[in-house]
């Protein structure tokens, strides 16, 4: 039915059935009725009936509702294939994760109210702008009390600094390391989307610190 309101040639449905229903595992599905169906299932039909004809423009409420990880990581790169072609995808969900894997630009509402419209990268600036990075070094000890840091704390031979990302960058203080020793590993540790979110409900860092 969804090929023939949308005028799509038996090929070209073929094909696309196919590859849908590859990644989102719905072929068993074709011959059930819907009420027979879990919610997930539900969904995985659902979202292929929506692909099928490739929207220019898909508008999706909570898509991984009743899914399994391996569900919300298919439909996830479904989404990032799409908008990789020129589909514009908009989603609302609480599901952080997949937010942060799917969307370049974010729009916060808190109490129904506009907070943050930009990319996460200037949410992280904007919010919570304090790093964490790991430095594993072989070689003397750097001297880095003149770095503008929070702190930074030793152990054996790695180093852990937290820093504001506003006022420094990381590659600001590798080059800075590397000039007094080697460095054989780095670990960098940003906010993630849900921790960004318990900020803006309140969850205040002192930045002063």
């Amino acid at each position: 039915m969804t090929a023939a309101i949308y005028g799509l040639s038996g090929e070209y449905f073929r094909r696309r059935y196919s590859n849908l229903a590859g990644k989102l595992g719905f072929a068993e599905l074709s011959e059930s009725r819907v009420k027979d169906l879990s919610l997930g299932q539900k969904m995985r039909a659902e979202l292929g009936a929506a692909l099928l004809y490739e929207p220019k423009l898909l508008l999706l409420d909570e898509p991984n509702v009743g899914l399994d990880e391996n569900g919300r990581t298919a439909i996830c790169e479904i989404l990032k294939q799409g908008a990789d072609n020129g589909m514009t995808v908009m989603l609302t969900s609480h599901d952080m994760a997949s937010i942060s894997r799917v969307c370049t630009r974010l729009a916060v509402l808190d109490g129904g109210k506009l907070v943050f419209y930009g990319s996460l990268d200037n949410l992280r600036s904007r919010y919570m702008p304090i790093n964490t990075m790991t430095v594993y070094f072989s070689g003397s000890v750097p001297d880095l009390d003149d770095l503008p840091v929070r702190k930074y704390s030793l152990e054996g031979n790695s180093i852990t600094l937290e820093y504001n990302s506003n006022h420094i960058t990381a590659a600001e203080i590798t080059a800075l390391i590397l000039k007094q020793t080697e460095i054989t590993e780095i670990g960098i540790h940003k906010p993630d989307l849900e921790e960004l979110i318990l900020q803006i409900r309140g969850e205040k860092w002192d930045l002063s610190k």
